[in-house]
């Protein structure tokens, strides 16, 4: 068995909530990586606060919980029983709040790319300038 390669196409999305993302990233596992048993790591990292998460099989998640005034990493690896592979990571350039993100208890923004990983390489920094936009 070999470890996995890298995720790629890796979006993350503002939604209807103040403190929520959605995460999408793309994924090709085979055989020689272990098919459907390849689990991914999916972490939101501040100055401030970590969250994760893991999920199986499925290539996207919802992470909640998050401090809208400030600028989250992201990133996704894939794991099987023999190891990690690379993580695909973006980082936002502005916080959910300066996007225009939903307040809480206000009405909600609009929704739109965060930040995102250019294809077909791992990692990136997006500059978004304003709650849709991709690099």
């Amino acid at each position: 068995l070999q470890r996995p390669l890298a995720a790629t196409h890796l979006v993350v999305r503002t939604t209807d909530r103040s403190d929520t993302v959605a995460l999408n990233w793309q994924h090709r596992p085979s055989v020689a990586t272990g098919g459907s048993t390849v689990s991914y790591e999916v972490v939101a990292q501040s100055p401030a606060s970590r969250i994760a998460t893991t999920v199986v099989g499925a290539r996207s998640a919802v992470l909640t919980g998050l401090d809208p005034s400030q600028r989250y990493s992201f990133s996704v690896t894939p794991r099987n029983s023999a190891g990690s592979g690379r993580a695909s990571t973006a980082r936002m350039d502005r916080s959910l709040a300066e996007l225009g993100a939903p307040t809480p208890g206000g009405a909600a923004g609009a929704t739109g790319t965060v930040a995102a990983a250019p294809s077909p390489g791992p990692t990136a920094s997006a500059a978004p300038a304003g709650p849709a936009v991709r690099p």
